[in-house]
């Protein structure tokens, strides 16, 4: 064997036996010749399994995504589904590419479980779509409490749009019906405690004071450090004009029953 070749064989034997990925050596027809402990453990088999088995068997019937970033005419990148011993199947990056020792040419195949990808991107997907659907104004700030994301809901409530408001501080909302005590208060809550809720007067884009139940909540990082604020805003102009009704009607039959007590002494005299 050549020095080069022997470079390379080394090299090889070395990914085998320390990369944290499933490494596979193939033949020209894709028939795995060795693994790693790394493959036997992300298709939850024996080595036995393996060896003599081709790598496609190991994939799903779905169809795979080539990288379009993948130039190099020697080699294969693409993602594909594949399954476990078990059955379970999981969502991983492969990339193929040739190799000569001595006259012999094969192909080693580097594949990554990168299902816990796909899985945070199905959490971020849904957050998104929560986040955009919401029925309830939802309102992002930093650390410095300036406005970085909106939803929908929350142009809808105020009249204000998305460009309009980024960047800005939620203060333009105030209504002026709360004092500086009131703001000074919520925020040793939020600071204090994480979080904060309760009744609160804003003003629209038009000039229109409206009551709403505010809700804040703080986002740490893994350090404990404040990076962000989440404030949902749920209308209750409703609510508070049902109370004002109600507080209306209570009034006036207080103001009955009393009239008819003064009338009832008249009419009765002791």
């Amino acid at each position: 064997m050549r020095k080069g070749n022997a470079g390379l064989h080394g090299k090889l034997a070395f990914l085998l036996a320390f990369s944290t990925d499933a490494v596979f050596v193939l033949d020209d027809r894709g028939v795995i010749q060795t693994a790693n402990r790394e493959a036997c453990r992300i298709l939850a088999c024996e080595a036995q399994a393996l060896a003599g088995a081709s790598l496609r068997s190991w994939r799903t019937d779905a169809p795979i995504r080539p990288h379009p970033d993948s130039t190099r005419p020697d080699s294969l990148c693409y993602s594909a589904f594949f399954k476990r011993l078990s059955g379970e199947t999981f969502l991983a990056d492969v990339s193929v590419a040739s190799v000569t020792e001595g006259d012999k040419r094969a192909y080693v195949a580097i594949l990554r479980d990168i299902s816990w990808l796909a899985e945070a991107s199905y959490r971020q997907n849904l957050a998104a779509a929560v986040f955009d659907n919401s029925i309830e104004a939802i309102i992002v700030t930093n650390a410095a409490n300036r406005i970085v994301a909106v939803n929908a809901a929350f142009e809808r409530l105020t009249g204000y749009t998305t460009s309009e408001v980024m960047g800005r501080s939620p203060n333009l909302l105030q209504s002026g019906r709360h004092d500086k005590a009131f703001y000074l208060s919520l925020w040793h809550s939020v600071l204090a405690t994480g979080h904060w809720q309760g009744e609160i007067w804003d003003r629209r884009k038009n000039g229109e004071i409206f009551p709403q139940w505010l809700t804040i909540s703080v986002v740490r990082d893994d350090s404990g450090a404040i990076t962000h604020h989440v404030a949902i805003c749920h209308d209750i102009t409703e609510r508070k004009e049902s109370e004002e009704r109600l507080r209306h009607v209570t009034d006036f039959y207080s103001a009955l029953c009393q009239v008819d007590h003064l009338v009832a002494c008249r009419t009765n005299p002791r």
